[in-house]
């Protein structure tokens, strides 16, 4: 693996590294965002309804 990473270009570990981690993680980053954001809004609606 390290062999790999020291031929790349400096532009590739810069900017493509980058992207495939957040093509990966990024979907689990969004989906936790959801989560908290859909509780927000359910203790939101709580205290203007109670």
């Amino acid at each position: 693996m390290r062999e790999i990473v020291t031929d790349l270009p400096w532009w590739v570990k810069w900017v493509a590294v980058p992207l495939i981690a957040l093509a990966i993680f990024g979907g689990v980053i969004v989906s936790i965002l959801s989560v908290v954001v859909g509780l927000l809004f359910k203790a939101l609606v709580f205290v203007v309804v109670v």
